[in-house]
């Protein structure tokens, strides 16, 4: 599947953006997962998380005593790679909308020596993507943008027939 075929060749160039889309249970989670992991087998730093988790985490550590949101923050920019599943689904408020702008901004300022995975259940510029991400799909069509098809996956990577 194509899903497949372009988190293999993400791996192989080792930096960059990529994006899968398509219809719940095709695997693309699976293939955050397995690019993340690919990478800390690797030795290099990776995250998988949601956007709502990730924004959520964010949240948790604005205003605290200590490092706090400084630190968290730094954690979400500065890893090697990040893989963010349901890019189009999280709660925006407008605090959460700036912050994840920052965020992707200083990753796709950092493109050439990073690798960011999106996963989203719609496609990005389609008539279903949320206006207010007009400007992340910007950004995502300089690099590989995958339909993920195959129908669903799930019971295969359960060992289900």
């Amino acid at each position: 599947e194509p899903q497949y075929d372009a988190t293999m060749a993400l791996l192989r160039d080792g930096n960059g953006w990529l994006t899968l889309w398509g219809e719940f249970g095709v695997g693309k989670t699976y293939c955050l997962a397995f690019a993340i992991n690919e990478f800390i087998r690797d030795r290099k730093q990776g995250v998988y998380v949601t956007a709502g988790a990730l924004l959520d985490h964010l949240r948790s550590s604005f205003g605290k005593d200590g490092p706090g949101y400084s630190y968290a923050f730094d954690q979400w920019k500065s890893c090697f790679a990040l893989a963010i599943d349901e890019t189009d689904a999280y709660h925006k408020t407008d605090w959460a909308q700036d912050k994840f702008r920052q965020l992707l901004n200083h990753r796709y300022n950092m493109k050439d020596e990073s690798v960011t995975i999106f996963a989203s259940n719609v496609e990005p510029g389609g008539k279903d993507w949320p206006e207010d991400l007009s400007w992340l799909h910007s950004r995502m069509t300089e690099f590989p943008i995958v339909e993920a098809g195959g129908g669903d996956v799930r019971p295969l990577l359960k060992g289900e027939k």
